[in-house]
């Protein structure tokens, strides 16, 4: 199965393949971008996707344009606070916090709180609903 990404004109495919490095019978996933292949990742999203080998005029035009599009969905997000931390969720987990930081300009609360999100909520998803707690206060009579 492939899945093909547009960023600024750059077309990404990731390929889902039979084994990985921690089992053979795990799928994996192998991600293309401008004829070069990375290794075979446990995830999609890979540790280290961006460390593609990618020769030295072409890495940081990639890597630039990756920061600069998730920038602009954290500016285009009409959700407010809670929509950031949902869509820095992604990628909280994958790159430090002065990665993050220095790229996309938000406040280490805000990556905290994105890495705490992708724990509770799982990658990207949608918040968990919580249910409606009505409290109410029992009299004298009733507590005897």
């Amino acid at each position: 199965m492939k899945t093909l990404v547009i960023l600024n004109n750059t077309y990404f495919i990731i390929t889902v393949v039979k084994g990985t490095s921690v089992a053979a019978f795990q799928s994996g996933y192998i991600c293309k971008a401008n004829g070069v292949i990375s290794s075979v990742y446990d995830t999609p999203s890979g540790n280290n996707f961006l460390d593609m080998s990618f020769p030295n005029d072409h890495s940081n035009s990639i890597i630039n344009k990756f920061w600069f599009c998730f920038n602009e969905s954290l500016k285009a997000n009409k959700k407010g606070s809670d929509g950031k931390r949902r869509i820095l969720s992604i990628i909280a987990d994958d790159f430090s916090y002065e990665k993050i930081k220095s790229n996309l300009l938000v406040a280490p609360i805000t990556i905290f709180d994105a890495r705490k999100y992708a724990r509770l909520n799982s990658l990207g998803a949608k918040q968990i609903e919580k249910p409606i707690r009505i409290v109410a206060k029992l009299s004298q009579e009733k507590l005897k």
